[in-house]
């Protein structure tokens, strides 16, 4: 964390449509309590609803073939995410 001089930690939160959490929600809690106790930099979540979805859609509009779709799904879905996060903090 230091070498690349992260200075805070976003974490995606998979609630329910509903906004409820699941197991995956509270696993993911457990996991940011647990790092909470071993950084000291700030670790916060951010609904991350959709973010699959919105990724997928968004590299259609990019024209990108499958396999670069399934490749990349999960990268483009956490920028969406830690993009969501920084529009928020923003404001």
């Amino acid at each position: 964390l230091r070498e690349k001089e992260v200075n805070e930690i976003v974490v995606g939160l998979p609630k329910h449509m509903d906004n409820s959490l699941g197991e995956k929600a509270e696993a993911v809690m457990a996991f940011v309590d647990l790092l909470k106790k071993h950084v000291t930099i700030p670790v916060n979540t951010i609904d991350e609803r959709l973010s699959t979805v919105r990724a997928h859609k968004a590299m259609l509009e990019g024209d990108l073939s499958r396999k670069k779709r399934k490749d990349r799904v999960d990268m483009i879905a956490a920028q969406l995410i830690l993009q969501d996060y920084l529009d928020r903090i923003k404001k």
